[in-house]
């Protein structure tokens, strides 16, 4: 009876309901339409989760195929990266993909333009995921060097020179970071 409600909850409009809604359907190992399953994955707001919910669960044969790439899971984590309470991007646009060496091995990172619109009109700035393996292989849903870049906006003209500072000042913080503090 408790899965005839949670299969109520499919058909509500909120994201939030059904995805919760559909975790816990899988975890009582019932079936759902691909159609669930679609509607989940398609949400760049919640792909992410979904795609890691499953991992976890060990059903990500359960994950549609058509988002199980590094390019929309990406997708998904700069979104994440790049909302907040007050701020959530209108849309996000994949750019490009760029190779550059990051900790002292050559790597592949994915770029994005966020759109933030308001009441003043729309703003942008440039979103990058990664480090990713230039072979592919396993799907990284949080990587090191991911993230928005706030201190200026987007600027095609300025896109390597944005890129290649955020890399710097990440790998920068990083290497600090691993460093033992002294005392």
């Amino acid at each position: 009876e408790s899965n005839n409600v949670l299969r109520d909850f499919l058909h509500l409009k909120e994201i939030d309901a059904r995805y919760s809604a559909t975790i816990a359907l899988i975890k009582n190992e019932q079936s759902l339409t691909a159609a669930n399953l679609e509607a989940i994955a398609a949400d760049t707001s919640y792909r992410n989760d979904f795609y890691n919910e499953l991992k976890k669960l060990n059903k990500l044969k359960l994950f549609p195929p058509r988002y199980a790439t590094q390019l929309k899971i990406a997708e998904s984590e700069i979104f994440s990266l790049g909302s907040d309470d007050d701020y959530v991007p209108s849309s996000v646009t994949f750019i490009g993909e760029r190779t550059a060496v990051f900790m002292d091995k050559k790597q592949k990172f994915y770029l994005f333009k966020l759109a933030y619109s308001n009441e003043d009109g729309t703003t942008f700035n440039l979103g990058i995921t990664g480090p990713y393996s230039l072979s592919g292989g396993e799907i990284i849903t949080s990587s090191d060097a991911s993230g928005v870049v706030w201190d200026e906006e987007y600027s095609k003209s300025k896109l390597d020179e944005q890129f290649k500072k955020h890399l710097s000042e990440t790998e920068e913080y990083l290497k600090k970071k691993d460093q033992p503090s002294e005392k």
